[in-house]
């Protein structure tokens, strides 16, 4: 069993702990995880780019932190249900609508973005090797997905 968690820091760094024995494919768990850091830090790149402020891409980094720890999963492998029971934690420990909305919406964004941009973002090695964009759906063999629907969203007040 793979368990994944997301550290605040300044840069999203993920800790596995592997109990027992588990099957991985073709890339190694190391690898999977950096790729997983360089998407989402590819995102929070873009967000600052657009001209969101530094206060809006911390909050976006630190809520996309605690959904990836809390689901245990790397992005790609998150599903529809991953999304409803992350939700329903939420508001069984109390959190208001609005800010379930917000955490929920942030994940949609995440996704959005992943979604129109399905790639590992080069290293700064890989682009001095002049190597190309690698598809995640063809390294990692994923069909990715939108995971927020329009069906689990908290209404808003």
């Amino acid at each position: 069993m793979v368990v994944i968690t997301m550290e605040l820091s300044n840069h999203l760094q993920l800790v596995r702990k592997v109990q027992g024995h588990s099957k991985l494919s073709h890339v190694e768990l190391e690898e999977r995880i950096r790729d997983h850091e360089a998407v989402i830090m590819d995102y929070l790149r873009s967000r600052k780019i657009r001209g969101h402020t530094k206060e809006t891409v911390t909050r976006s980094k630190a809520t996309l932190e605690r959904f990836f720890t809390s689901t245990g999963k790397l992005f790609w492998d998150v599903g529809v249900y991953d999304v409803r029971e992350y939700i329903e934690a939420l508001e069984d420990i109390g959190l208001a609508r609005i800010t379930r909305y917000g955490y929920v919406k942030e994940i949609e964004l995440f996704y959005r973005y992943v979604l129109d941009h399905p790639w590992v973002p080069p290293s700064e090695v890989d682009i001095k090797m002049g190597q190309e964009l690698i598809s995640l759906e063809i390294k990692y063999g994923v069909r990715l997905t939108q995971p927020v629907d329009r069906w689990i969203l908290p209404p808003l007040p």
